[in-house]
């Protein structure tokens, strides 16, 4: 038989014990709680898009280069698939030439995902990737410079500026030259998250 301090240890314990489990209880809702209806639970994705992009020039936009060294133009791109009412944090994460004949027939099958906005020479349609590639500058032949990311009107553009160097080792493709760039392009989803 247990004695009386031995039954009081014993209540003593379990009562200790049930307040624990109260307090924990407790503990889980109140954070539970917190995060359901002070802020959202959902984390925001963070996604990335590939634009493989193709503007042209003819020679005769390049001969207007005078004495010289380079032929300089500038277009906007549209981001078609991002817009300011379902993305945030929008930035161009890198940018590069195209170096295989990949990302030219990543560009003939998704390029509808931006539209290029005041380019000189208009828009050329190419529909076999060697040809896009025999015609296109590389590295050698051209530079670029990219400007921030910017809205207007509730759409991301960003303005690209070009500088043509020599290029008579390429074969012209309707009296066009291509140049093609690579973006990544970074950006938050909207929606109810954090």
């Amino acid at each position: 038989m247990a004695t009386v301090e031995e039954r009081n240890y014993s209540f003593n314990f379990l009562s200790l014990l049930i307040k624990v489990v109260i307090f924990a209880i407790l503990l889980v809702l109140l954070i539970w709680f917190v995060s359901k209806f002070a802020g959202g639970s959902k984390k925001c994705k963070t996604l990335e898009n590939d634009y493989y992009i193709v503007s042209s020039f003819t020679e005769e936009q390049y001969k207007t280069k005078g004495d010289n060294e380079t032929y300089d133009y500038s277009y906007n791109v549209k981001l078609l698939d991002i817009s300011e009412s379902n993305s945030k944090n929008v930035s161009v994460k890198s940018s590069n030439y195209f170096h295989d004949d990949s990302e030219y027939e990543k560009y003939l099958k998704n390029n509808d995902k931006f539209s290029i906005i005041n380019q000189t020479n208009g828009s050329l349609v190419v529909d076999n990737s060697r040809s896009l590639m025999n015609s296109s500058l590389t590295a050698a032949e051209f530079s670029f410079e990219l400007s921030e990311m910017y809205v207007f009107e509730g759409e991301y553009y960003i303005d690209v500026n070009l500088s043509i160097g020599d290029h008579s080792k390429i074969n012209a493709y309707s009296n066009s030259y291509f140049v093609p760039i690579h973006l990544v392009v970074g950006y938050t989803e909207s929606g109810d998250c954090k």
